[in-house]
């Protein structure tokens, strides 16, 4: 019996890692998408263009091991953009993709593993 106990409790904090994990990753590619669409709305953009540059940050937000990279591939693109600047919209982005994410988890209109918007 108590070898359930301990395999229940093991496949508790496998699902709730999973879990964990698979927010971290939509929550990283909606920030993305946000300062993407934020740096295209900026330079004059609109439309489908604003939508394909936020894809193109979502790609690059992926090919950046962290945040200091990611802001120094921003910068380079954006040289009027300050890095203090960028890491601040970086960080607001990334508190308002996590409230999107949780509350579209909680309100059940869509579960983690599904594909963001």
């Amino acid at each position: 019996m108590t070898n359930n106990i301990f395999d229940e409790r093991e496949k508790g904090f496998e699902a709730k890692y999973k879990l964990d994990q698979e927010i971290a990753f939509k929550v990283g590619a909606r920030r993305a998408r946000l300062i993407g669409q934020w740096l295209a709305t900026r330079a004059g953009m609109d439309g489908e263009a604003t939508a394909e540059y936020a894809r193109a940050g979502v790609e690059l937000a992926l090919d950046c091991p962290n945040d200091t990279a990611l802001v120094a591939c921003l910068h380079e693109k954006h040289p009027d953009i300050g890095e203090k600047s960028l890491q601040q919209r970086l960080n607001q982005y990334r508190l308002q993709a996590r409230a999107e994410v949780i509350a579209e988890i909680e309100q059940g209109t869509r579960s983690p593993s599904e594909p963001s918007r």
